[in-house]
């Protein structure tokens, strides 16, 4: 998993950009702060100067960044003028059959949230957790009850529930649309996940556009997504112009890589060039 294998180095050696991209466009550009295979504190120091916002990580969660990190990371992005959103772990279920893990895994998450109030993030990306496989009504409608327990004691947090991006993953949003109206949460468009299994984003921000707070953005060709954008299939370059021409959110470059952000970042200004 992303965030356990560090190199370690000096920030002022890792490769920068060729220019900043704040201020660029009618949206806030963000990128994570998994470019560099480091820390989040040597992230946020390379990329903050270049960006809007950076989407700080919190993949594992058992691997929280220590208080000093929070702290400096905190120093950092009011220094840089910098905004944060932060990613909760990956690998909670909030909808999952054992109790005691449904319980667990909103309380760490609450947790996480409340660590890293310093850093004023802007949002918390919100995975819900695994879906049913091929669920009936019935068994749909009781994996929201469960989710939608964990999400009460999750939302004990003191920030507001609009604060909550559920982020779009590999079902169809319409499954979790209810409890996104019932808590009064906000959305995580990940274009690159409604792509790469088929689902109509166009839709998605018909429906939903007040609520989409923030897009993930990656590239999608052949059944593989995360990848550069410059390499996003020619098919899905129409639906993302059109998007990102309306949007005044976050985009996040959501790569992991050097080589991902700088093709990237160079392949989205020509995207938009004249809109």
């Amino acid at each position: 998993m992303i965030g356990k294998t560090y190199v370690m180095r000096p920030p002022d050696t890792y490769p920068r950009l060729s220019r900043s991209y704040r201020g660029r466009f009618a949206f806030r550009l963000a990128t994570t702060s998994y470019i560099y295979p480091d820390r989040i504190l040597p992230n946020v120091q390379a990329l903050a100067p270049f960006f809007d916002e950076i989407e700080i990580l919190l993949f594992e969660k058992d691997s929280p960044p220590s208080s000093e990190e929070i702290l400096q990371v905190k120093s950092l992005l009011k220094a840089e003028k910098t905004t944060a959103n932060v990613h909760l772990p990956l690998d909670i279920d909030l909808g999952a059959r054992d109790a005691e893990r449904r319980k667990r895994d909103a309380a760490l998450t609450r947790l996480r949230i409340e660590e890293t109030l310093p850093w004023r993030p802007t949002t918390y990306c919100l995975h819900i957790g695994p879906a049913p496989k091929h669920p009936d009504m019935t068994a749909l409608e009781k994996w929201r009850c469960r989710a939608a327990g964990s999400l009460g004691e999750l939302l004990r947090a003191p920030v507001p529930s609009r604060r909550i991006t559920v982020e779009t993953l590999d079902y169809p949003f319409s499954w979790v649309e209810p409890l996104v109206e019932e808590f009064d949460l906000s959305v995580c468009a990940d274009l690159g996940h409604l792509f790469v299994h088929g689902f109509e984003p166009l839709a998605l921000f018909e429906r939903l556009a007040p609520r989409i707070e923030v897009i993930h953005l990656h590239g999608v060709s052949g059944g593989r997504d995360h990848l550069p954008l410059n390499r996003m299939d020619p098919c899905f370059l129409p639906a993302t112009r059109r998007i990102l021409s309306d949007f005044t959110g976050v985009v996040s470059l959501e790569g992991f890589s050097f080589d991902f952000l700088e093709k990237s970042a160079a392949f989205l200004e020509e995207l938009l060039a004249g809109v």
